[in-house]
């Protein structure tokens, strides 16, 4: 979902080149190569979003769960 959003971030919103790309998912958001251009992730998601999943990388990246309130 990263690599999702940051192409969308750098390439005005479109995420995916050609059709045969695999979709990607993340905690029910879902979006492919035939969603766009009628839905975007960005718009799907928001700052608390992105900060979770970057929560979540850094977790898997480290095996190391971080503290939760």
């Amino acid at each position: 979902m990263s690599w999702a959003l940051r192409n969308a971030a750098y390439h005005s919103g479109k995420v995916f080149e050609n059709a045969m790309q695999v979709p990607v998912s993340w905690r029910g958001l879902s979006l492919g190569p035939n969603d766009e251009p009628a839905r975007t992730i960005l718009s799907q998601v928001n700052g608390a979003d992105m900060l979770v999943l970057l929560l979540e990388m850094e977790e898997d990246r480290t095996g190391v769960p971080l503290a939760r309130a």
